[in-house]
């Protein structure tokens, strides 16, 4: 998770353009909206947005789902893969990839969550969570907003994800590791690009 001068609505924008991803995101080979998704179910929320009972509905009737093509790549590695990508605007997006059709992933989910950041407050370090079937990291922690940036917005990141081969999991999962890291500063550079440094 990372603290930002930006609002959520500026971030979320970014995040959920992901017809640009090729453009400016790390080992995104190619990326493309194909067409709306089912509806969000009304009772799932995201594992880091907390929403009381009473605004889970109302908050998710706001939303939208696509399903978008990535094809991401490093080194000799290159893999296709379709996504469910659900979008609450200024709120978070998720994306599920679509696994059935995947032979390299038993499982994988990126999560961006936007939160009001308080002036005062301190942004806990976030820890990378290996387990022997499946992996989960966030960012690293950034520094606490200055007393002039109280609009700003904490931007919270999570991958979580599985290989069918866990021999093929424990050689990829350090460089799942680093390219999580690599996405969150190639966001704010694009945040830089769209609306300048502040």
């Amino acid at each position: 998770m990372k603290d930002f001068k930006y609002s959520p609505e500026e971030l979320y924008n970014i995040v959920a353009d992901v017809e640009s991803y090729s453009s400016f995101l790390p080992n995104c080979l190619e990326s493309r909206v194909v067409g709306p998704a089912d509806p969000p179910h009304p009772t799932l929320t995201p594992r880091t947005v907390h929403l009381h009972a009473d605004e889970t509905q109302a908050v998710r009737r706001t939303g939208k789902a696509v399903r978008a093509d990535l094809t991401v790549g490093f080194n000799a590695f290159k893999e296709s893969y379709t996504s469910r990508v659900e979008m609450v605007p200024s709120r978070y997006v998720t994306a599920t990839a679509d696994t059935d059709s995947n032979p390299l992933f038993k499982h994988l989910y990126t999560e961006w969550s936007f939160h009001t950041a308080s002036s005062n407050s301190s942004v806990p370090l976030s820890l990378f969570n290996p387990s022997s079937s499946a992996s989960s990291t966030t960012t690293p922690s950034g520094s606490p907003p200055s007393p002039s940036s109280s609009h700003a917005t904490r931007l919270e990141f999570t991958l979580e994800y599985a290989f069918r081969n866990p021999l093929y999991g424990m050689v990829a999962s350090k460089a799942f590791d680093v390219m999580a890291g690599r996405m969150m500063h190639a966001f704010e550079e694009r945040a830089i690009q769209l609306y300048g440094r502040r």
